[in-house]
């Protein structure tokens, strides 16, 4: 096979990969998880879902290694959910770095293609 023939399949699997889970691309998410070799899947820019849910409520527990958080929220009408206790995975953890159990926040959630909700933006209410 040839090195021309290679480069022709790989270019075609990486097409295939795009078809069958569109708007996602496995990527580090932060510098330290590079350096560890780990990646996770999150929403490529040129394909991330173009819709936004915002949403308010106050941090319950942070998980800033894991990424994650646990929160009340209030009512998301948008999505239909009444308020709630919930954990989320957030795209960006340096973003938990200046929360704080007990916070009031805001946030804005988007639906990956497996149906899981995760948190775009977060800042702490004004």
């Amino acid at each position: 096979m040839t090195r021309a023939s290679l480069l022709l399949m790989f270019v075609a699997f990486l097409g295939a990969f795009h078809a069958i889970f569109p708007g996602l691309s496995v990527v580090p998410a932060s510098a330290e998880e590079l350096k560890a070799d780990t990646n996770v899947i999150i929403p490529m820019d040129s394909m991330a879902p173009t819709q936004g849910y915002p949403g308010t409520g106050t941090v319950n527990s942070l998980d800033i290694k894991a990424g994650r958080i646990s929160l009340s929220s209030e009512p998301i009408a948008s999505l239909g959910w009444a308020a709630q206790n919930r954990d989320f995975q957030v795209l960006n953890r340096d973003a938990l770095v200046n929360l704080k159990s007990g916070q009031k926040i805001t946030f804005e959630l988007v639906k990956l293609f497996n149906g899981n909700y995760i948190v775009i933006k977060i800042a702490p209410a004004k």
